[in-house]
């Protein structure tokens, strides 16, 4: 006891209180870098959350894109085929068909009876000059010639499309040139386009009375 009492009055200081003091500053220095682990978990929590609700609209924001595309894909897909529309295609084919010079000349043979040979009390008879199929292949044109027994005859051009079904109808004849304008509108398109085939009656007169041959 004097030794210790001695020491402390010759100013030394004590191990147990330095002892003392160095442990309250590694509690101190712990408790300090307890709390900076906790902040900084804490901090990382949150921004694992916020880095969660982000993805999550993210997703939610796709989904909505891809939904709004869909409809658009829909569009751009080639159409159906309908096999009753191929049907209908090959109906039209059919209707392009031809007649041939047989049918062609039959249909003719009908309309000159029904057009051509209508007063009665007259003996009448016809001549098919000359029956060609245009170079293009779309009409007939047929130079015929109508007689009346002991009295005039009336040659004429008719001309029809080549196509089944077709009707006959006048283009030009008689003695005299018409005018152009008289000339029913397709049978005048049909001599400017064909009268180097045909030929005859390929002529008509201006409003000045001048010839015009479209047969040159």
């Amino acid at each position: 006891m004097q030794d210790s009492f001695d020491a402390r009055m010759q100013g030394q200081t004590p191990e147990p209180a330095e002892k003392a003091k160095s442990n309250k500053l590694w509690i101190i220095i712990s408790a300090v870098l307890l709390i900076g682990v906790i902040a900084l978990a804490v901090t990382e929590v949150l921004a694992y959350q916020e880095m969660s609700k982000r993805d999550e609209k993210i997703t939610e924001l796709e989904k909505k894109i891809e939904d709004l595309q869909k409809p658009a894909e829909k569009e751009e897909e080639p159409p159906i085929v309908d096999d009753d529309d191929e049907g209908d295609d090959v109906d039209a084919d059919k209707e392009e068909e031809i007649d041939d010079m047989d049918a062609a000349k039959s249909s003719l043979d009908a309309y000159i009876k029904k057009t051509k040979m209508t007063v009665s009390g007259y003996q009448y008879s016809y001549t098919i000059n000359d029956m060609k199929l245009t170079k293009d292949g779309k009409y007939y044109y047929a130079l015929i010639t109508v007689s009346i027994k002991n009295g005039s005859n009336d040659s004429s051009l008719e001309y029809r499309l080549a196509k089944k079904g077709s009707d006959w109808k006048y283009v030009n004849g008689g003695q005299a040139v018409p005018l152009c304008s008289e000339l029913d509108s397709d049978a005048l398109t049909f001599m400017k386009n064909y009268g180097k085939e045909f030929k005859a009656y390929a002529t008509c007169a201006d409003e000045n009375h001048k010839t015009i041959d479209y047969s040159k």
